[in-house]
């Protein structure tokens, strides 16, 4: 990516040829490796086993597929903090009794912090950004019922009201979007906690994420056909179960 040109507002002289402008780009560094997991089972395993062993073995290391990814995103998110330290808001607490939830209004702060960096919405289409939250933290955000909380916002319209159904969701696959904040959040308890938060013992902090665009993204190493024979290798993730009888095993694995 290239550092921005600052804005120019020296007038130049005319049949003067001024200075040329040095053009710098900022870098970052890859760390290219592969992920991989597999289980086999003896034929005896299978034979003598009450359940369809091998494929639910497959669905249990497909969720552990879904999870690594979302540790990995995870972790880069969490270390963004080394690049810009006021990325990292951390919510007040003094005791078990003392503390502050996440409300609308630091939902709100979060989203101009990255206009104020010029980020752009992670959906150009709806202007709106992308975020992760907790069901506990939604709920904490929902049950505020104090002035331009989410209730106070939309119970003073009919259409207001109507919307105020959806905010509460237990399909984790929705896209829940507060009023006022646009940013459409994502459930889910996939999110770094922080136990004794603050110095407080027992009190667990959850983490909430707010994602402009490109602000985590991946870098395709693969492409159709560049391995050699025929389509080759390409898939950067690949889920297969594999029988091989001469061994009297079946085989699962799964690579990323």
């Amino acid at each position: 990516m290239y550092v921005p040109l600052a804005a120019n507002t020296t007038q130049t002289t005319e049949g003067t040829v001024g200075s040329g402008i040095a053009i710098n780009v900022l870098t970052t560094t890859a760390t290219i490796g592969e992920y991989a997991d597999y289980a086999n089972f003896s034929s005896l395993s299978l034979a003598t086993a009450i359940d369809n062993t091998v494929e639910n073995v497959a669905r249990e290391l497909a969720y552990r597929l879904g999870e690594s990814l979302s540790g990995l995103v995870r972790a880069t998110a969490d270390g963004a903090s080394a690049v810009d330290s006021s990325v990292l808001v951390a919510l007040g607490a003094t005791s078990l009794t003392s503390f502050t939830t996440l409300s609308l209004n630091q939902i709100r702060n979060s989203v101009q912090s990255l206009a104020g960096r010029s980020v752009r919405p992670f959906d150009e289409a709806s202007k709106t950004f992308c975020g992760v939250i907790h069901p506990f933290s939604l709920g904490d955000v929902l049950a505020d019922n104090s002035n331009d909380s989410p209730i106070d916002i939309l119970k003073h319209t009919p259409v207001g009201l109507a919307k105020m159904e959806d905010l509460i969701s237990v399909d984790l696959t929705e896209m829940i979007e507060l009023p006022s904040t646009g940013v459409r959040f994502f459930q889910t308890n996939q999110v770094t906690s922080t136990a004794n938060y603050k110095g407080v013992t027992g009190l667990t902090a959850l983490r909430t994420y707010i994602f402009g665009r490109d602000g985590i993204f991946s870098i395709k190493l693969g492409a159709q056909g560049d391995t050699g024979f025929g389509d080759g290798e390409w898939q950067n993730i690949k889920c297969n179960i594999n029988r091989i009888n001469d061994l009297q095993q079946s085989l699962v694995t799964v690579s990323y």
